[in-house]
């Protein structure tokens, strides 16, 4: 029986996947200009990804080419084998590009690596300033869960951190600490940060879970 075209691929994929390593799959990514061979690249990478041989991925992180670092973040991503301080040795370069696509493609990184760890302070330090609204958003909520003492290890350990962010950082444990209430929170909160405002406004109105815990239990 003839077999048909799209089960011969499959079959050549399993069969790459199998052959290969992590890098020279990553080689073989990175040098073709062929969309659809790179993503199928970028799935066998995938399903073989882990602690031991995340390394032979770097040059992708590290390559000029954008659709390369964006592969890697995607790959680290969907993977889920790949623990925080390894993923984090290999991305901290891409924080410093200015780069929307990388920026929340970081950040995702991060929510999906445990960002409420201590080791995602210096990343959501780093983000916090990038001018870009949906990343506005989850960086002040991000600061609204955490208590009084990891906002204060953040602050200190984040130097020099933005003066927006500084700010928000004193009146959310302002707030936390019982020296002030909702009213005077938000009122103050509307004069420093409007997306903060407006993000924690509607985090109030949650009928349970822990915004209301937050807002309401006090």
């Amino acid at each position: 029986m003839k077999r048909k075209k799209g089960d011969q691929e499959t079959d050549l994929g399993a069969t790459q996947s199998k052959e290969k390593s992590v890098f020279e799959l990553a080689e073989m990514l990175s040098k073709t200009d062929d969309v659809d061979e790179a993503l199928r690249f970028e799935e066998m990478i995938c399903k073989k990804i882990n602690e031991s041989n995340v390394s032979e991925i770097k040059d992708l992180f590290s390559s000029k080419d954008r659709y390369c670092n964006v592969a890697a973040l995607r790959i680290l991503s969907d993977s889920g084998r790949v623990g925080l301080s390894n993923a984090y040795r290999y991305v901290d370069p891409l924080f410093e590009h200015d780069d929307l696509v990388l920026k929340r493609l970081c950040l995702s990184l991060i929510e999906q690596h445990n960002y409420y760890h201590t080791s995602a302070n210096k990343r959501m330090a780093q983000l916090g300033s990038f001018p870009d609204e949906p990343i506005k958003r989850s960086v002040r909520v991000w600061l609204l869960w955490r208590t009084v003492e990891e906002l204060e290890e953040f602050s200190t350990a984040s130097q020099p951190l933005n003066e927006q962010i500084e700010a928000l950082i004193g009146l959310i444990v302002s707030f936390k600490s019982k020296k002030m209430g909702v009213e005077d929170f938000f009122s103050s909160l509307s004069a420093l940060d409007d997306i903060a405002f407006r993000e924690y406004t509607r985090l109030s109105k949650q009928k349970a879970g822990r915004a209301h815990t937050v807002f309401h239990n006090k």
